[in-house]
C-alpha cells in the first residue's frame, strides 16, 4: 500500500491511531478507518493495536491498492484513582478511633476493593465537623493493577455527647458522712 502524504482517521479509540481528520493529498485522496482497539484494557507498554476498516477514497484512490487492516503498538498507562473518605459520626467513647466509608472514581465495571488500616479523629472530645485522618488505604481486585491511588485521605465527622442515665440508689458514688 502506498500511503498518502497524510493518513486521515475517523473516531480513533486509541492514542496511537490519532491523526488529522480527512487529510487530503493534493486535494485528491484521503484515508480513514472504522475501528482500532487494544487486545485488552490492562496497563502495559508496546501493546498491539489492531486497526480495521481501512479505506482510501478520492479521485486518485483508484490508482492504489491497499490493505484493509493494520496493526501498531501503543501504551496504556495507569489511571489515577482518587480514593475519598466520608466520616461516620459517633458518640463520645474516650478514644480518637473513627470509622469511614471509602469511595472512588473507578472506571465503571472495573473490579476493585478499597480498604484502610486506620481512621482517627484529631482528638477524643465532642464536637462537630471534626477532622478525621485516614491512612493505609489499599486497593485490591482484578483491575487494581490498572490504577495508581492515594494511600491517605481526610474526612470530617461529629463526636456527640454520650448519654448516661442516673437512677436513685444505683449511683456508683458514696455519700460522704
Amino acid at each position: 500500500m502506498q500511503n498518502p502524504k497524510h493518513r486521515a482517521q475517523k473516531s480513533p479509540s486509541c492514542a496511537a491511531c490519532q491523526g488529522p481528520s480527512l487529510a487530503y493529498r493534493n486535494g485528491t485522496m484521503y484515508s480513514s478507518y472504522t475501528a482500532a482497539s487494544f487486545a485488552d484494557k490492562n496497563v502495559g507498554t508496546g501493546k498491539t493495536v489492531s486497526v480495521s476498516g481501512i479505506l482510501i477514497a478520492g479521485t486518485d484512490a483508484g490508482n492504489y491498492t491497499f490493505n484493509t487492516t493494520a496493526s501498531t503498538t501503543a501504551n496504556i498507562t495507569a489511571k489515577t484513582l482518587t480514593v475519598s473518605a466520608t466520616g461516620a459520626n459517633k458518640a463520645y467513647d474516650g478514644t480518637t478511633t473513627a470509622t469511614v466509608t471509602l469511595s472512588d472514581n473507578r472506571v465503571a465495571g472495573d473490579v476493585l476493593t478499597t480498604a484502610y488500616t486506620s481512621a482517627t479523629f484529631v482528638d477524643k472530645n465532642i464536637g462537630t465537623a471534626k477532622a478525621v485522618s485516614v491512612s493505609g488505604i489499599t486497593l485490591t481486585g482484578t483491575d487494581s493493577g490498572n490504577y495508581t491511588f492515594n494511600t491517605t485521605a481526610s474526612a470530617t465527622a461529629n463526636i456527640t455527647a454520650r448519654a448516661i442515665t442516673v437512677t436513685a440508689g444505683s449511683s456508683p458514688f458514696r455519700k460522704l458522712p
